[in-house]
């Protein structure tokens, strides 16, 4: 994967920020992807940290806003994927960031596997995934990842709005 960084040296950061750990210098072999809530207390620079990541020849810091970390960090995990990081529990999070050949990918070769499904789901699992493939609808698309359970349906949010509607009503009275 080649991405173009723009570089700049930042030395009087103190905020939130993503970290991505590189094995190599050209950057190329991520090995860990991490978020920080204050970056001048220098986490992506531990020492100890190199036992479970092993040796990094380059870290990388990206300046983001505290509401955003952890979506930013998903899009990472899922943008470069880390050997380190199980990448299903973070596709949740920010699938719909990505465009679909990558989502395709992320799904043939680390989320839907055939070790993991039963034969009759499997073949449950692949007519949805050649609809999937097919369609431009982003509403059919969506309803495919729910009936998968790889993200929540859309009425799993209505009961949660509903409940959550019913529980402030509750506490006003």
């Amino acid at each position: 994967m080649d991405i173009k960084w723009k570089s700049k040296r930042i030395y009087d950061y103190k905020g939130p920020a993503i970290y991505l750990r590189f094995t190599d210098k050209e950057m190329k072999n991520c090995n860990y992807v991490g978020l920080t809530k204050d970056f001048s207390k220098g986490r992506p620079f531990r020492k100890y940290a190199r036992k479970r990541t092993g040796r990094c020849k380059k870290v990388v810091i990206i300046k983001c806003p505290e509401k955003r970390l952890n979506v930013r960090e998903a899009y990472f995990i899922l943008k470069f994927r880390p050997k380190l990081l199980n990448i299903s529990k973070y596709f949740k999070m920010a699938y719909y960031l990505l465009k679909k050949e990558e989502v395709l990918d992320l799904l043939d070769n680390y989320i839907l596997t055939k070790w993991n499904a039963s034969p009759s789901d499997w073949k449950i699992i692949t007519r949805y995934m050649q609809t999937y493939k097919t369609t431009d609808d982003r509403m059919l698309e969506r309803e495919i990842l729910g009936n998968l359970g790889l993200i929540f349906h859309k009425s799993y949010y209505d009961n949660m709005q509903q409940q959550s509607r019913q529980n402030e009503y509750r506490y006003t009275i």
